[in-house]
C-alpha cells in the first residue's frame, strides 16, 4: 500500500497584483511603488485627523501626517491651494530643501494623495509620486 501523499499547506509571502487593496487611478503602479526609495522618501500622509483616528486605520511608520483637507471639507467643496498646502507642509517639517527629494504622498484611496502630489510637483519637486493609501503601499511592499 502506497503512503499517503504529504499534505502542503499554500505558502504565500505577499499578495497578488489581483489582492491588493483598492486605489485611485491616480496611484503609482506596484512596479512604480517598489522601485521608490521608501529608506530615503519622505512619506506625506494627507488623511483627515478623523481618518487616522479609525480603528484599525494602517500608517506607514516614519510617514508625516499634513492633511490636504480644510478643516475636513472634501476637496471639491474647497479645494487647497498650492500655498495653503506649502504653508502646512512647512508647519510639519514636511519640505525638503532639495527639490530632486523622493516624496511619495497617500490618502485614504488616492485621490487627495494626487492632488498633493500635483500641488508639490508645481512647488517644483521633482520625484513625487502618488502611493494611493497606506494598505496599498503597505501590501506592494510586501510583495
Amino acid at each position: 500500500a502506497r503512503a499517503p501523499a504529504a499534505r502542503r499547506s499554500p505558502r504565500r509571502c505577499a499578495p497578488r497584483a489581483a489582492e491588493l487593496p483598492a486605489v485611485a487611478d491616480s496611484a503609482a503602479s506596484p512596479d512604480e511603488l517598489r522601485a521608490a526609495p521608501f529608506d530615503t522618501a519622505l512619506v506625506i500622509d494627507v488623511r483627515d485627523d478623523a481618518e487616522l483616528e479609525k480603528e484599525g486605520a494602517v500608517v506607514i511608520e516614519g510617514s508625516v501626517h499634513v492633511p490636504l483637507n480644510k478643516e475636513g471639507r472634501k476637496q471639491s467643496d474647497d479645494p487647497t491651494t498650492m500655498d495653503e498646502f506649502a504653508a502646512k507642509c512647512t508647519a510639519a517639517g514636511a519640505l525638503p530643501d532639495d527639490k530632486n527629494a523622493p516624496i511619495i504622498t497617500h490618502c485614504g484611496r488616492g485621490g487627495r494623495g494626487q492632488k498633493a502630489k500635483v500641488l508639490l510637483t508645481e512647488m517644483g519637486y521633482t520625484q513625487v509620486i502618488n502611493g494611493g493609501n497606506a494598505e496599498y503601499i503597505a501590501a506592494v511592499r510586501a510583495m
